[in-house]
């Protein structure tokens, strides 16, 4: 993956000599990507190591050229000229105090640690970057006090932690349980406690995997919690007290000694003492102040907001809205319109940003990743693409998939501003169909929205 990239560059270029250059702003334009912008790439890679992220604020580069030698027809010697004004100017801007210099592996764990946070990314991963990315992290995380340190944010609540939970693999997850006690098997106990509370369920309110290493994390990141004060707060979480005595429980050998000395402590006080059981505990409903990235949030399927009038219908027909309209199941929404989108059925959280706004949700809100297709959402998606052609004249013979590939699928950035989402679209020659859409895609608020979704495509 090429790391390097630029953001909101505005390059200027002085030409001196006589007024009439004989050169137009295309000119210039293709002359800058092909020369400028490719000496940048070059000459960043000759001065940074493999090993370390240079971030630079601001890079100013001035380039003074006399147009009188026609530099537009690929003269080696201006060119030449350009390379070396452009390696100065990089090689003085990365002396200076504002670029920030980090790690490989330490930048890496960041951008994972971001998505955890926020549920976004501003880049677009493969499945064998996004791996190395996430053993980055793991790594970073095992090393010294990180864990204590990142693990706040982590279980900064359920959103985060679901993100979290679903990256790490089991076993990764394990080592990290171990490293918080500094015991090999603690881990092995909590899914213990896990199996004595499934085996016993007429004894617990409900229970998942996901909500019971949350709590158990919540608990052990506390620095003043032993693990047999995490473990006992464990189990007051979610038992029913007037069940616990009911019958022989099944305890795990496992976790006999932990589960003995929580009853002979709690089996014989009164309910009103113990503030558990008769509910389950509120968690942490802090909501992400983070609406979108600073830098922007990548979208890998922009053509979704093409389709957003036929949206109400196509969710009624799959009984995915109540009877006022709303989102029956809205965490369930974005993978199906995904899946509408592009034909994937699963995908990575960080591609369903722009899905999520269109169900109603936050953008830090965590969602469902995968769903099952059958035969009755296929022929309803089917039935929508082939209504979007009918309406879109231009398409004509366009097949769904087609309307797909060369729509739908397309990549934008959404930026959240003055309480308003907006999505940049990036451009094709094609999108000149677009002007014969004849309905507003440029401003998109459905129903069940929380805020107004601006849309800038096809700005011809």
């Amino acid at each position: 993956m090429n790391q390097n990239s630029i953001h909101d560059a505005l390059i200027t270029i002085d030409l001196y000599g006589d007024e009439n250059t004989g050169f137009d702003s295309n000119d210039l334009l293709a002359w800058t990507k092909s020369n400028v912008l490719e000496a940048i790439e070059d000459n960043i890679d000759s001065l940074v190591t493999s090993d370390s992220i240079v971030e630079i604020s601001e890079l100013n580069i001035t380039i003074s050229l006399d147009h009188k030698v026609d530099f537009l027809k690929g003269d080696d010697t201006i060119k030449a000229l350009v390379w070396d004004q452009i390696y100065s100017a990089l090689k003085n801007t990365l002396k200076e105090k504002t670029t920030i210099r980090t790690p490989v592996q330490t930048y890496r764990a960041s951008i994972i640690l971001k998505y955890i946070q926020t549920g976004q990314l501003a880049t677009d991963y493969s499945n064998e970057e996004w791996s190395i990315y996430s053993t980055a992290f793991f790594d970073d995380l095992m090393i010294g006090t990180n864990l204590a340190k990142i693990g706040g944010e982590i279980i900064f609540d359920k959103n985060t932690f679901s993100r979290f939970f679903e990256l790490i693999e089991p076993v990764r997850l394990d080592k990290i349980l171990d490293k918080l006690e500094n015991e090999n098997n603690t881990a092995i106990k909590i899914k213990a406690l896990l199996r004595f509370v499934v085996e016993n369920s007429n004894n617990f309110l409900p229970i998942t995997a996901k909500d019971l290493y949350y709590k158990a994390f919540f608990h052990l990141l506390q620095v003043e919690n032993t693990f047999e004060f995490a473990f006992e707060k464990l189990i007051d979480e979610f038992v029913v007290q007037k069940r616990i005595h009911d019958g022989k429980l099944k305890v795990p050998d496992e976790v006999s000694l932990e589960i003995k000395s929580f009853l002979k402590k709690n089996i014989f006080r009164k309910e009103d003492e113990l503030g558990y059981g008769t509910e389950a505990t509120k968690e942490n409903e802090s909501e992400t102040e983070i609406e979108i990235l600073e830098e922007g949030s990548f979208i890998g399927q922009a053509g979704l907001v093409l389709l957003a009038p036929f949206l109400s219908l196509f969710l009624k027909k799959l009984g995915c809205l109540g009877s006022k309209g709303e989102p029956l199941k809205p965490n369930e929404v974005p993978i199906l319109l995904h899946y509408l989108a592009t034909g994937e059925h699963v995908a990575p959280e960080w591609k369903l940003t722009l899905p999520k706004i269109l169900s109603g949700l936050r953008p830090g809100q965590h969602c469902a990743t995968q769903m099952k297709p059958s035969k009755k959402i296929d022929v309803q998606i089917n039935e929508l693409l082939k209504s979007v052609i009918t309406y879109w004249e231009a398409l004509k013979n366009t097949s769904p998939e087609g309307l797909r590939e060369t729509f739908l699928i397309r990549e934008g950035e959404l930026k959240f501003k003055n309480g308003f989402y907006y999505l940049f679209v990036d451009m094709k020659t094609v999108d000149i169909l677009l002007n014969y859409i004849s309905w507003n895609y440029t401003t998109v608020k459905l129903g069940w929205m929380q805020q107004i979704l601006f849309v800038e495509w096809n700005k011809t």
